[in-house]
């Protein structure tokens, strides 16, 4: 039996001990994406769930809205927003890594919030079934837990090439500047 996280002994795997386990008591938040909201995930009664403005509108209504908005009328989910200079981190680093146009703005700022906890020294995990948010918190070294899925094993980094005449570039532009042809994204070798 590993240690989570929290440094406790649990027998869930470690990532996960903060997100199934109610006995658990550490002061470990755990930053919400819209994946794990709408993987049906239930809110312990303690106030350690974080989500921004950004993820609350992506939920748009129906019952995981409502989840969302009873939990944090009961106290035990926030809204917060990440400083600019995290959101500006977070987008070079999506950039670098060609994920810039896979991640949505509520992806932006979730992963975001993460960092700035992780640069404050707060303990905190980000709760994520997309892969490509993944990504960006290994490369940024975030504690990040998949819910339903397996997670991803390494950082990837993309590139396009081109369908016509499978011209590669590092940037995603419209159209190839060689034969016109659209691009596809494809995971860059060695990367």
């Amino acid at each position: 039996m590993d240690p989570c996280l929290c440094n406790r002994r649990h027998s869930l795997p470690s990532p996960l001990c903060p997100l199934l386990n109610r006995s658990c008591r550490c002061d470990m938040k755990i930053v919400l994406d819209t994946s794990a909201i709408l993987s049906g995930m239930n809110f312990s009664d303690d106030n350690r769930y974080l989500i921004t403005e950004n993820v609350k509108r992506e939920l748009k209504r129906g019952e995981d809205l409502m989840r969302v908005e009873m939990a944090e009328k009961e106290g035990v989910l926030r809204v917060a927003e990440p400083k600019e200079r995290y959101v500006a981190a977070v987008r070079r680093k999506a950039e670098a890594l060609g994920e810039d146009r896979a991640l949505s703005e509520a992806d932006i700022s979730t992963l975001s919030l993460a960092l700035e906890l992780r640069e404050k020294g707060e303990e905190a995990v980000l709760a994520t079934d997309d892969y490509g948010i993944q990504n960006i918190a290994k490369a940024l070294s975030i504690n990040y837990a998949a819910i339903t899925e397996k997670g991803i094993s390494k950082v990837l980094t993309w590139h396009y090439v081109c369908l016509g005449c499978g011209q590669g570039y590092d940037r995603d532009i419209k159209l190839c500047e060689i034969c016109g042809s659209k691009l596809k994204r494809r995971v860059k070798r060695g990367g």
